[in-house]
């Protein structure tokens, strides 16, 4: 099943009436559903992060934002 089978599939399984943010959350539920598997199917190819190199990653991400004012102090 492609990605937009797989959406419409989704929205098709909803009530009739839903509104329009009932649809983004459900979409974002699949996003996140979608985002877990590729990181899941990453990890058994041997190419996931290991748990010690995290915080180091983190603490670069976070000073990146810093510097570009993306986070707050």
């Amino acid at each position: 099943m492609n990605n937009r089978d797989f959406v419409l599939k989704a929205v098709k399984r909803m009530r009739a009436n839903a509104s329009f943010q009932e649809i983004l959350r459900e979409l974002d539920e699949l996003l996140l559903a979608e985002s877990i598997q590729r990181g899941l199917n990453q990890i058994k190819q041997g190419k996931g992060i290991p748990a010690e190199e995290v915080p180091k990653l983190l603490k670069g991400w976070i000073r990146e934002a810093k510097r570009k004012k993306c986070v707050r102090k």
